[in-house]
């Protein structure tokens, strides 16, 4: 009889690296002979929090983002997961977060249960971590020592903050990584610079969510700079109502269609600042860059874990404050594309090497 799985998560539904993250282990799993099961909590259609700050002048709203208060708490979510987590009889269960609601949820799962908690983004466990997270780190604590083991996917320091911040045991804490999948490439074209583009604007593609904290920072000073005749931005996905910039906007799409717009692109930008846990978070676009083979300019401090992956080298790095440095290469690439440096397609770590991490950790649990 194959082992038992459930996955308690939000937001699966919705394209995106969620959904991508959860997707790939349910398969690789399943491939692996588990039986797996995901709930997906819906969550509420506002959280009553964001609600609140909505509702506050723009200057006080920001100032509780930058506490970390923008939507990373919804009890909702929390409450709604309670009746199916209590019919969870057997098993292992795994607790992907965020929402760090979801951490509440899990010190009340059935008592004899196996529970694995997988962070996808730190909370806590970051260098300089929000107010909000500093006032709730006991709660978090109490959730991961129920936990048999805790997971993660960034780079090393995010274990090591894990251990430091929220003392769990190293002996508890595995890396399963974020990667891509290769049937996701199919059809896709290798990026390549096309010289008959000089002297147009670049265009430019963000893949994701700005908000709070985790916003465009100087790509947005650059681009008022540069014009849009020397660069243009559009961001696949979706950003908060309090982020300002220049930037033409799309909907979040499949993670073929994302690589196919990547591919029609002159970079993809991904930015971050001290205050996105830049020590260990390695977003899941990375990879997504690295497996299209796009050229990317990363905005981040020098020390961020991002820069350190495989692949990653090839990267135009531009420190997170030196928007001068930002606006001297849009408008040298806008000039000359061969600047950008493309990277071979179907580079970097696939989604099923971190399931197969997984699937001898949840081996080792159930043994």
């Amino acid at each position: 009889m194959p082992h038992q799985v459930t996955f308690v998560t939000t937001g699966v539904a919705a394209p995106g690296a969620v959904s991508s993250r959860v997707a790939a282990l349910r398969a690789g799993l399943i491939l692996r002979g588990w039986h797996v099961d995901v709930l997906d909590v819906p969550p509420a259609r506002r959280s009553p929090i964001q609600a609140v700050v909505d509702r506050l002048p723009p200057s006080v709203g920001q100032a509780l983002e930058q506490a970390g208060i923008e939507g990373d708490v919804r009890p909702a979510v929390a409450w709604r997961s309670l009746p199916a987590l209590r019919a969870v009889r057997h098993g292992v269960v795994v607790v992907s977060v965020p929402p760090f609601s979801l951490l509440a949820a899990a010190t009340l799962i059935r008592r004899g249960l196996l529970v694995v908690v997988d962070y996808r983004d730190p909370w806590s466990a970051r260098a300089h971590p929000p107010a909000l997270a500093r006032i709730t780190g006991a709660l978090e604590s109490v959730a991961l020592r129920r936990a048999r083991a805790v997971t993660f996917a960034g780079g090393p320091a995010f274990g090591r903050l894990l251990a430091a911040r929220l003392e769990v045991p190293n002996d508890k804490i595995f890396s399963v990584p974020n990667g891509f999948d290769p049937a996701d490439l199919a059809g896709v074209p290798q990026p390549m610079a096309d010289r008959r583009r000089d002297g147009t604007p670049l265009d430019l593609v963000f893949g994701g969510y700005w908000y709070g904290r985790n916003g465009p920072g100087i790509l947005a000073t650059a681009l008022d700079r540069v014009g849009p005749e020397t660069a243009t931005l559009t961001v696949v996905g979706d950003a908060a109502a309090t982020i300002a910039v220049r930037a033409a906007r799309e909907p979040a799409i499949s993670r073929p269609a994302l690589y196919a717009r990547l591919a029609r692109a002159d970079a993809a930008v991904i930015t971050l600042d001290h205050a996105s846990a830049v020590e260990s978070r390695i977003p899941a676009k990375a990879y997504d860059c690295l497996a299209v083979g796009i050229p990317v300019i990363a905005i981040c401090p020098s020390g961020a874990a991002l820069l350190a992956i495989p692949g990653a080298a090839r990267f135009h790095h531009i420190v997170h404050d030196d928007v001068d440095g930002l606006v001297a290469l849009l408008r040298a690439a806008c000039a000359d594309r061969s600047l950008l440096r493309p990277g071979t397609q179907g580079s970097g770590p696939t989604r099923d090497a971190g399931a197969g991490s997984l699937d001898k950790l949840l081996r080792e649990i159930v043994s």
